[in-house]
């Protein structure tokens, strides 16, 4: 029955992520974010169900596997800070124990327990925190025994419940169910993984104050390897209204061996940049976004930028709680390095200060380059998806598409293999069904497995059975990870980054007239020749007309119509490196929308225009050669 409910589920909730990130009116948009959460709800009791019916039978295997710590952390992170932004909770994970890194140990089910405690904490908490803690809590030789903490400031369970809150479709109280949902089968699945990991499991909680739930795991450990510390010492000056929010960033910060200065609004913030020593100035300022007043956290960059001058100023690291999409599309994200997702981690901060170092080190400018990193995740990576689901293939071929993936289709195993022994060079990934006519995914992948060109081509098992019998059959067939659907975007984005194989590939050769194009910027973003040149012949066949469009819109005195293309337009030339439609697209959009004469600002951008079709088209022949 896995099969049957989990497919026609896919596309429920793959539909519904496409419509989110389409504009929609905002009752439209609440309606289709009500759809995903109740699919998402429908997903948890599946599972909850599939868990428990696997524990009972003795078919749950513990795996004994090395993994990294703080990637298990990172993808909780990821999972649930955006659950805690949509209810505006603050959610903290506290510094993970100094040298421990490397672990074996079963990762995939201590992250399950993580999110499942996690979700519940932000699910029962109305306002205030959810926090995090990883604490050492013994060792013995190369083994240690580590204890996850899970606090909230929720409403808290009444004592004489607190016995059976691990017992099998039991929740505080029959109310519980009607306000919260569930299957009251979550804390019976933690227990009994916490037990099956060699661990133990238990909480406190005082009503109306609030839980803790902490479990233990037994787990070996690599000392060899290594912390993430910074090079050497940063200058760090982070800005948070939240003390708390404050103290941990303060503490992420210290453990990777910055010097750090906390300030608790934008107005400290450019107070202490003005009166400080050239000498002196931060590296790294770290702004939490929505600081309360006039100096948010885009406002204080916005001052920063304006204050000192391009060669002085520091790395600028804006963090949020709320969606980085969302975030990306507002006026003034041009004005930081980096956008980093709340909860921060020592991991994601780190990695975020060392992008925007190579970038700076490149000489990149900063127009776009947080706005890209979110949106084009996927940029010039070929993958081919074979299902034989006609609404799977287009849900996928969408949401990859929107993260800038080139995407194949092919409906069934056979297809797929003569796609790519005609195509050898072509792919870079394989999305493959596992339950298919003519020719199933098992199969294939055992013919690809046998041809010396595709030993390494990545091939993922992409299917709506659930259980460890069907994970087995797809590795022994020699797929590289198993996906079970409905597949959750950010960890599917993640894994097929992590996997890809990227092509070897050389610039073209481009003639240096083409000063409207800025092919280096271009192909950073891009990361691929074939992508960057697909997507600028995309921009001009979608803009050939754009003038004559905009005065269209004029003739019938409609200036919004007009301004929202050149909008669009100095936008997308902004996320192609087209440098001077950007500019001039830009302003005049300012024209339009104040109802001046826009007649000389068009005829530039018209220009413009032509030059860069004309250099579009001659770098399109220098990548074909």
């Amino acid at each position: 029955m896995s099969h049957e409910i989990r497919s026609p589920l896919n596309a429920i909730l793959g539909l519904a992520y496409l419509l989110e990130q389409s504009a929609l009116e905002r009752d439209a948009g609440a309606m289709v974010a009500k759809i995903r959460n109740s699919g998402r709800m429908l997903l948890g009791i599946i599972n909850d169900i599939l868990d428990v019916s696997k524990i009972d039978a003795g078919h749950m295997v513990i795996e004994h596997a090395q993994f990294q710590l703080a990637d298990v952390i990172d993808n909780l992170a990821g999972s649930m800070g955006i659950a805690a932004g949509d209810k505006h909770l603050e959610l903290l994970i506290r510094p993970l124990p100094a040298g421990v890194t490397l672990l074996t140990g079963d990762a995939l089910r201590l992250e399950q327990v993580l999110v499942n405690l996690t979700s519940n904490a932000i699910k029962f908490t109305a306002a205030g925190r959810v926090e995090l803690r990883v604490a050492l809590a013994g060792r013995s030789e190369d083994r240690l025994t580590l204890r996850f903490s899970v606090l909230d400031t929720g409403i808290g369970i009444a004592p004489e419940l607190q016995d059976d809150v691990f017992s099998a479709f039991t929740q505080a109280d029959s109310s519980t169910t009607r306000r919260f949902g569930g299957t009251g089968l979550g804390l019976t699945i933690c227990r009994q993984l916490v037990g099956l990991m060699g661990g133990e499991i238990g909480m406190h909680s005082t009503p109306g104050t609030g839980s803790e739930f902490w479990f233990t795991v037994p787990l070996q450990q690599d000392r060899s390897a290594p912390d993430i510390t910074s090079a050497h010492r940063l200058n760090a000056l982070i800005a948070d209204d939240s003390d708390i929010a404050l103290k941990n960033l303060d503490d992420i910060a210290s453990g990777l061996g910055w010097d750090v200065t906390t300030r608790k609004s934008g107005d400290a913030v450019l107070a202490q940049l003005l009166e400080q020593r050239e000498d002196l100035l931060p590296e790294v300022i770290v702004l939490d976004w929505k600081m309360p007043g006039a100096m948010d956290g885009l406002a204080t960059a916005r001052a920063i930028r304006a204050a000192l001058p391009p060669e002085r100023c520091p790395i600028v690291i804006m963090a949020t709680a709320y969606s980085l999409r969302g975030l990306a599309s507002i006026a003034g994200t041009d004005l930081v390095d980096a956008i980093l997702s709340k909860p921060v981690t020592a991991s994601t901060l780190y990695n975020a200060v060392t992008e925007a170092q190579h970038k700076r080190g490149n000489g990149s400018t900063l127009q776009d380059t947080a706005r890209l990193s979110t949106l084009h995740e996927l940029a010039g990576i070929r993958v081919l998806i074979v299902d034989d689901s006609e609404i799977n293939r287009d849900v996928a071929l969408r949401i990859l598409s929107d993260q800038g993936a080139l995407v194949t289709l092919a409906v069934d195993g056979k297809a797929a293999l003569d796609w790519l022994m005609a195509h050898p060079d072509d792919v870079d990934l394989v999305l493959m069904d596992v339950q298919m006519p003519v020719m199933d995914g098992i199969e294939a992948t055992r013919r690809l497995r046998r041809l010396p060109q595709f030993d390494d081509l990545p091939v993922v098992a992409l299917t709506a059975g659930a259980f460890k019998s069907q994970q087995d059959a797809a590795q022994a067939a020699g797929m590289n990870h198993f996906i079970s659907k409905p597949f959750d975007v950010p960890s599917t984005v993640a894994l097929i980054r992590r996997l890809h194989r990227a092509p070897a590939q050389q610039p073209p050769v481009v003639p240096a007239a083409l000063a409207v194009m800025d092919v280096a910027r271009g192909l950073q973003l891009w990361s691929t020749v074939p992508a960057y040149r697909d997507y600028l012949q995309r921009f001009a066949r979608s803009y050939a007309g754009a003038i004559d469009s905009i005065n269209t819109s004029l003739v019938i005195d409609d200036h919004a119509a007009a301004a929202a293309l050149a909008h669009k337009l100095a936008g997308d030339a902004a996320n192609l490196a087209l440098p001077d439609i950007h500019r001039l697209a830009g302003k005049a959009e300012r024209v339009l929308l104040e109802r001046r004469d826009p007649t000389t600002v068009l005829v530039k951008l018209d220009t413009a225009l032509q030059q860069a079709f004309a250099a579009i088209d001659r770098f399109a022949q220098g990548a074909d050669r």
